[in-house]
């Protein structure tokens, strides 16, 4: 609950999902996109769900699924959420860029009705009774609304989040095709911690205590920043500037390599980023295949034994030359 309360006041999230700026007014309603995917893509998903992922049937519409949340739950979510704006200060140091702030206006906040905003059922409160005491925004004035937190207590306490959060860290970590007694075992863990300072710790040890998790091994597809990245950490590598506005050298050749590969960093094609949950095999193809074997060999060019003034990044291809098995050497 406190993860999701977090990201869902970061400035990034809040501009890519409309919700930056999206103030109160009785004559307009507010912009629904970010109070939608707040529960669709960040908690319940679409679907209610058993404990095992299996998808709850809607009893009067027979064979269907039953729904999460109604089109009124995503009007109230989005007027809970408004009041949230956007404030660009320049950054201190030497690198050459704005940070964007949120910040709370409660001028520009909707009014609650009776204390809150009914959202499936649940009344989420308004005001200043916050879950977490170290909840503040980024002035010490604005600290007049709880209720994203709110928020996201109330969704974190839904059923139906245990199942699909499980599933989702299953498919990440595990395979992509978890079995439904696997998703019932760390489901029942995520409802357990639910109000637990450290669930996501817990959970992903439950994760790999699990009697299925070795099952899983070798069933993923890296994807291609991961395979940008580990390349250049088993290989040492390092970049070869402080931090400071040459750091865009070796950041453009990662964006670079990535994008050859079907993954430009940071420019995903849609909310649901470079793939839709569970379908990370559709990453592979013929031209994906051939961008890797392109990065590896910018990788391998720009290979230096030490840190230099005009190189990006140097590897230490020292641990690959020692290297004694076939299988690894493939890796």
């Amino acid at each position: 609950a406190k993860l999701l309360a977090d990201v869902s006041k970061e400035p990034a999230v809040m501009i890519w999902l409309d919700n930056a700026n999206n103030g109160y007014n009785p004559n307009s309603p507010p912009n629904e996109n970010f109070g939608r995917e707040v529960m669709q893509l960040y908690s319940l998903g679409v679907n209610t769900l058993n404990s095992d992922g299996s998808v709850v049937l809607d009893p009067n519409n027979p064979g269907q699924p039953l729904p999460t949340y109604s089109e009124a739950d995503v009007k109230s979510m989005a007027l809970a959420l408004t009041g949230f704006q956007l404030r660009t200060q320049q950054a201190i140091g030497t690198y050459p860029a704005y940070v964007d702030q949120i910040v709370f206006n409660t001028a520009a906040h909707a009014p609650a009705t009776n204390g809150g905003f009914l959202v499936m059922g649940q009344t989420i409160p308004d005001g200043k009774q916050c879950p977490w005491t170290y909840t503040t925004y980024l002035a010490a004035s604005l600290s007049s609304s709880c209720v994203v937190d709110n928020a996201a207590l109330s969704l974190a306490n839904n059923q139906t989040t245990w199942a699909y959060e499980a599933t989702e860290m299953l498919e990440r970590l595990v395979t992509e095709h978890p079995s439904a007694a696997m998703i019932k075992r760390i489901s029942t863990v995520w409802g357990q911690t639910v109000n637990d300072p450290n669930q996501i710790g817990k959970v992903v040890a439950a994760i790999a205590a699990d009697p299925e998790f070795y099952a899983g091994k070798y069933s993923m597809i890296k994807e291609p920043i991961e395979f940008e990245a580990d390349a250049i950490r088993a290989l040492g590598g390092a970049t070869s500037n402080s931090v400071t506005a040459a750091v865009t050298r070796p950041l453009a050749n990662a964006i670079n390599d990535t994008a050859r590969m079907a993954q430009e960093v940071w420019d995903p094609p849609s909310v649901f980023s470079f793939y839709y949950p569970g379908d990370k095999e559709g990453l592979v193809n013929n031209a994906q295949l051939l961008g890797v074997w392109s990065s590896a060999t910018d990788l391998a060019g720009s290979a230096r034994t030490a840190a230099c003034s005009n190189c990006s990044i140097f590897l230490d291809f020292t641990s690959f030359a020692q290297t004694k098995q076939t299988n690894d050497l493939a890796g």
